[in-house]
């Protein structure tokens, strides 16, 4: 019995050396991985005081909710210039223009049928009325003749020229 004894004990010795020499590679690999993950001089001390950051605000400048909102707003944060919008310019107004639908022509009326393009509905007209910027000024069975207000006078006929 006293073989097996020296035998687990002779063991157990060497088991511990070996458990020691990876315990000290294992130091070894943690030192050397902290050496180069640390900057040299990072544990440095210096006597010279840390920079105090620029500020875009001015000290004496007192801080308006208002006006905040309002460079905000005028400066869009997502706009890659960082610029207001321009605006549009307006669009010119919509030209508006007659047709002649239609004639009615008795022995003593004649009414234009008349359509305006920017409006739904005919409107009937005699001779003298106004419908917009247009006067009736002639009814025949197959034309109408108009003048607008800056004194440009135009022939509808029925067939859909003039």
């Amino acid at each position: 019995m006293s073989t097996t004894i020296s035998f687990e004990a002779a063991r157990k010795a060497k088991g511990g050396s070996e458990r020691r020499t990876y315990l000290m590679m294992a130091l070894i690999v943690g030192v050397l991985s902290l050496a180069l993950w640390v900057p040299v001089g990072a544990g440095a001390v210096s006597d010279a005081a840390p920079a105090q950051p620029q500020s875009v605000v001015p000290q004496n400048a007192a801080l308006d909710a208002d006006a905040i909102a309002k460079t905000i707003s005028e400066r869009p944060l997502f706009n890659a210039s960082r610029r207001p919008p321009q605006e549009a310019a307006p669009a010119p107004p919509p030209v508006v223009t007659i047709s002649l639908v239609g004639v009615i022509n008795d022995n003593q009326t004649e009414i234009a049928l008349l359509r305006m393009s920017n409006a739904p509905g005919v409107h009937r007209l005699a001779v003298g009325e106004q419908l917009g910027k247009w006067r009736v000024t002639a009814i025949t069975k197959a034309s109408v003749t108009v003048m607008d207000d800056e004194g440009k006078v135009s022939v509808m006929a029925l067939d859909g020229k003039g």
